[in-house]
């Protein structure tokens, strides 16, 4: 089989995956897998290859049970006698990005709290000169809603602060300013 397009994207309240051969030998079927973390994969649709052929074949599958946010699709085609190959893995945003991070002081510490797209990865505190005053490395990542409280040392001042998350979808800064 010689794939010549695959791709998947969200529409309509749906994610559509396209794909396209431009020859097939012995091809039996062909499995379109979702994943929400990109390691675990599920079947979602099978479509039936065409066992033999010379000539390009185009084919569609349509994804309406994914979930909200990140989804990864790849596609499995399998042979006659049960040998399989795997497509590359594509990256699908289902719905909008949602994506929040505030902060406050209060008590000399500041309060940080963040839902970002992807999985966070590391969270950083800096200074107006850019110094590092709080990193932390979440070796798992998080998802979801993270919350976070940093004790901050310092004077009664006002204090500015870039906030930066790491996620696995690129770095988000946001510059807060605290008043104690």
């Amino acid at each position: 089989m010689e794939l010549v397009s695959f791709d998947a994207k969200y529409d309509n309240n749906q994610v559509i995956v396209r794909w396209a051969t431009a020859s097939e030998k012995d091809a039996a079927t062909f499995s379109v897998e979702r994943s929400s973390d990109g390691k675990n994969f599920s079947s979602v649709a099978v479509v039936p290859a065409a066992g033999t052929s010379a000539t390009r074949r185009e084919y569609e599958a349509i994804d309406r049970s994914m979930r909200s946010g990140l989804n990864y699709y790849r596609l499995k085609q399998t042979d006659l006698d049960g040998t399989f190959t795997y497509s590359q893995v594509l990256p699908v945003q289902v719905g909008e990005t949602q994506q929040k991070l505030e902060a406050y002081g209060s008590q000399g510490n500041l309060n940080i709290v963040m839902q970002t797209p992807g999985t966070l990865q590391q969270l950083r505190v800096l200074d107006p000169m850019g110094r590092v005053l709080y990193s932390e490395t979440l070796s798992e990542g998080a998802t979801g809603l993270v919350t976070r409280t940093v004790p901050m040392t310092g004077g009664a001042e006002s204090r500015v602060y870039m906030i930066q998350a790491v996620t696995s979808q690129g770095v988000v800064n946001k510059k807060f300013m605290t008043v104690n």
